[in-house]
């Protein structure tokens, strides 16, 4: 029979077994404390006697460095898997050690080979899935994770590439020594004015006012010419009662005109006050201000005429006749009439309300660089504060002037959602408040939003070389004629409702490369928006001038003169980003961006396979997206994509007939392709991790593993000379 145990005898052991994990913890501790300290220990002992190199990847990690004299004692063999191993280090199959100009930091990067991108160290050979065939290795060194996102090979260092052309860039634009650009002579003004300190700051910012207010004094003598102020105003992205932009629609650019913003009353007066302007012109704006907003919301105002519009856009453009124009109807215009309604019985109050708009334009250029203590009070500088909250909370911050901030996972643009909003874009959402407030340190950043297309054309020469440039032009020709032959194999003949129409407006569809020399044969065919600043004006004056000339290109060049078709549109987005987008309409265009015309995608010293298996089939797959608008056999589209999700059938298609575009090509067999395709896309994918709802392109490794699947099933014929398959 057991003895009973006690209760005192319970609570005894208890403690022990507490103590006891306790213990065990502690032991632990010391344990990994001291073999932490003997290897950080070892590290800095070899490190001082140059035997070992220290990663920064990992705590007190190294990789030994053998002398020549060792290595020959030791008899080891020379050879190509041997250096890569001692190259590579401590870092992941694929990646490389490298020492970091910036930090002066051992660090690991990929690794792209040439002139074949193929990277044998991260293929392993006995993986069950055609992704782990390609890149196994690299996979499984990330280890498991069950939060972070997917991470995809191919974009595994867009970010740190992206960085270090920003500092390339920085580097080179920094001396006016060396400044010959109007984007380097504007940074080495805005050095010079920042060197020289606050009252240099005020009286630039001053200026920039009264080159607003020229132009009101100027021209509002009549009704015409507050329409033109308001048009004058909006064409610097200033928030005025007007704001104008364009769309995209069959073909054709037209204009909208519509109301845009309503200042308050304390935030008119308040800029007035700091800019220098009289207190009879503060109290003027303020109290126009007030009966304005009583006028607008009391919903008696009509809409403006036509005739109205075509003065605003007048003051806009600058031009005397802009009878060409077509203007979006239906739009709300009231705030406009408002305005006009009320210079009718108070002019003069009138164009103080337009002085106190052009006074916090201005102060919104050089707010982030103001302290407080330059307000009249803190009410004051409540009222200001308060107004650019507002305004940036209304409205979405971005890059760069012109340049939208989302990224599309679609890869689809939208001619009359988009370049509305690029072009009708604001101050605003470009001095987002968010830079140092230190404008030493911003004129990089201030120079790299004004001046986007000048800042790409730059990054486009430090990316792809005349020579590859050249290459690419010839076989983006190869893809299209490879794209007609795909339309016409079975079963994607009969997947497309219109394979013929499919064929041909492949063979016209545009293709624009950002930053790609104008005139050139991937580039914008008209010059880059030039402000013509000259070496008087003020700093913020030459940003206002480069923000009206970015708005005549898209208003006057695009819907008044007619010289912008729909594939030389600006770019939507910022250059360095990994995307590319189709934008659909009848005329089709491609826009690829320069974060995918780097490796692993792209590369002078790539040979013609890697370059077509690779950032060709990027462009064949736009291409293949004009498919999506002609439409499918819908029994046919979902037989041939039984692999994928519903939600990603639109990219999975373009996948499908984008490889086979570079395969038709007859230049690429379908092993290559397919590991080089693989090797882009497969990624290090989280635990338990699902395809989200609505996501348009094939998650994780099934971008690979699904297209793989689907050619061995209809067209396993294809490339029959090779027999080894992923």
């Amino acid at each position: 029979m057991s003895r009973r145990v006690r209760p005192a005898e319970k609570e005894r052991y208890a403690v022990s077994a507490n103590n006891q994990f306790l213990l065990l913890l502690t032991a632990a501790f010391v344990g990994a404390l001291a073999c932490g300290t003997a290897t950080c220990t070892t590290t800095r002992v070899c490190e001082s006697k140059g035997t070992c190199i220290r990663s920064s990847n990992a705590i007190c990690g190294f990789s030994n460095r053998v002398g020549v004299y060792t290595d020959v004692a030791f008899n080891a063999d020379a050879s190509v898997e041997r250096l890569s191993a001692m190259l590579r280090g401590l870092c992941s199959p694929g990646d490389r050690t490298q020492l970091n100009p910036s930090t002066n930091e051992v660090e690991c990067v990929p690794y792209f080979p040439f002139p074949s991108a193929i990277n044998t160290d991260i293929m392993d050979a006995d993986a069950s899935s055609p992704a782990g065939k390609a890149c196994g290795k690299w996979i499984n060194a990330g280890g498991i994770s069950t939060w972070t996102d997917v991470t995809r090979r191919g974009k595994f260092d867009n970010d740190d590439w992206a960085r270090a052309l920003r500092e390339s860039q920085d580097a080179a634009t920094k001396s006016s020594r060396v400044a010959t650009s109007a984007m380097a002579k504007f940074r080495s003004q805005c050095s010079r004015i920042a060197l020289a300190g606050p009252a240099a700051l005020r009286s630039d910012a001053v200026l920039s006012y009264e080159y607003m207010k020229e132009y009101i004094d100027s021209t509002v003598v009549d009704r015409n010419g507050v329409l033109k102020a308001m048009g004058f105003q909006t064409s610097h992205g200033c928030s005025t009662n007007a704001g104008v932009s364009v769309r995209l629609s069959n073909r054709t650019y037209k204009i909208s005109v519509r109301d845009d913003w309503l200042l308050s009353p304390e935030a008119m007066s308040a800029s007035l006050y700091i800019i220098g302007e009289p207190i009879d012109i503060q109290t003027q704006a303020q109290q126009a201000n007030r009966e304005i907003t009583e006028l607008f919301y009391s919903y008696s105002m009509s809409s403006i005429t036509e005739s109205d519009m075509r003065q605003i856009l007048m003051g806009a453009s600058g031009l005397s006749n802009v009878s060409a124009a077509t203007f979006i109807p239906s739009l709300q215009t009231s705030l406009i009439q408002s305005v006009l309604h009320y210079y009718d019985s108070e002019p003069a109050s009138a164009v103080s309300y337009l002085k106190g708009v052009s006074a916090f334009c201005s102060y919104l250029l050089w707010s982030p660089y103001f302290e407080d203590s330059l307000h009249n009070s803190p009410k004051s500088s409540k009222a200001l504060n308060g107004e650019l909250s507002r305004l940036r909370a209304a409205r979405e911050p971005t890059p760069a002037m012109g340049r939208l901030n989302s990224e599309k996972d679609t890869e689809e643009a939208s001619p009359t959602r988009d370049i509305e909003r690029a072009s009708g874009m604001k101050l605003s959402q470009v001095i987002t408040g968010d830079d140092n407030g230190n404008l030493t340190l911003d004129c990089f950043s201030l120079m790299t939003r004004f001046y986007a297309n000048d800042v790409d054309a730059e990054r486009f020469k430090a990316t792809i070389s005349d020579e590859l440039y050249a290459r690419l032009q010839s076989l983006v020709l190869k893809v299209r004629l490879g794209a007609a032959h795909a339309a016409a194999s079975l079963p994607i003949k009969d997947v497309l409702l219109y394979p013929d129409n499919f064929t041909s407006r492949v063979m016209t569809t545009g293709l624009r490369i950002t930053g790609a020399p104008r005139g050139s044969w991937a580039g914008i065919a008209r010059p880059i928006p030039n402000g013509h600043i000259g070496s008087t004006d003020g700093m913020f004056t030459a940003m206002l001038k480069q923000w009206r000339a970015q708005f005549h290109d898209y208003v006057v060049e695009a819907a008044i003169r007619g010289t912008v078709t729909a594939c030389d549109h600006n770019p939507l987005y910022s250059s360095l980003v990994w995307n590319a987008y189709m934008l659909k309409g009848p005329d089709d265009c491609s826009v690829l961006f320069l974060g995918m015309a780097h490796r692993p995608l792209m590369d002078a010293q790539y040979d013609d396979v890697s370059l077509l298996s690779r950032a060709m089939f990027v462009v064949a797959h736009e291409f293949a997206h004009v498919s999506n608008k002609l439409g499918y056999n819908s029994r046919n589209l979902i037989n041939v994509l039984q692999h994928y999700h519903t939600d990603t059938y639109s990219e999975a298609i373009a996948d499908l007939i984008g490889a086979l575009s570079i395969l038709y090509t007859g230049l690429v067999n379908r092993y290559d392709f397919l590991t080089h395709f693989c090797q882009v896309w497969c990624s290090r994918v989280p635990l338990f991790y699902m395809h989200p709802p609505g996501k348009a392109h094939p998650s994780g490794n099934d971008r690979c593993n699904f297209l793989v699947y689907t050619l061995n099933k209809f067209y396993p014929d294809l490339a029959k000379d090779v027999t080894t398959r992923i």
